[in-house]
């Protein structure tokens, strides 16, 4: 005998998906010094997908770091760096919180976020 199939089409919708790390931390730095943060931006979604990057500050320091990333595939990952200058003013002692977001540009809906305590002591002294 002989069988007839229907073709059946699925079409599977784009699914924003991200994971930002670490997710925290503590940092020692000299004031007028700059400190380094390395990221990891991992596209947890099922289609490539790029990222935009914000960032602020509990102190008036000056934060530098990529807007946005480029393409990552899915399942693949980027690294950003964001660098935090502490004024050589700052005094010794004191505190800055730094909290950094990726969001998803396909859907900004999906973001994850970070957060880092970054502690200021004064040059020569530890």
């Amino acid at each position: 005998g002989s069988a007839e199939s229907n073709i059946v089409r699925l079409t599977v919708a784009q699914i924003a998906g991200v994971d930002l790390a670490p997710t925290s931390g503590s940092y020692a730095v000299k004031n007028g010094q700059a400190l380094a943060i390395l990221l990891v931006i991992k596209n947890t979604g099922n289609g490539a997908d790029a990222y935009k990057i914000n960032s602020t500050c509990s102190r008036p320091w000056l934060l530098t770091y990529p807007t946005a990333t480029s393409t990552v595939a899915m399942g693949g990952q980027t690294g950003v760096i964001l660098y935090v200058a502490v004024p050589g003013n700052a005094p010794a002692g004191q505190v800055g919180t730094v909290n950094i977001t990726a969001s998803s540009m396909f859907d900004s809906v999906a973001k994850d976020a970070a957060s880092f305590s970054v502690n200021v002591y004064r040059k020569g002294k530890k």
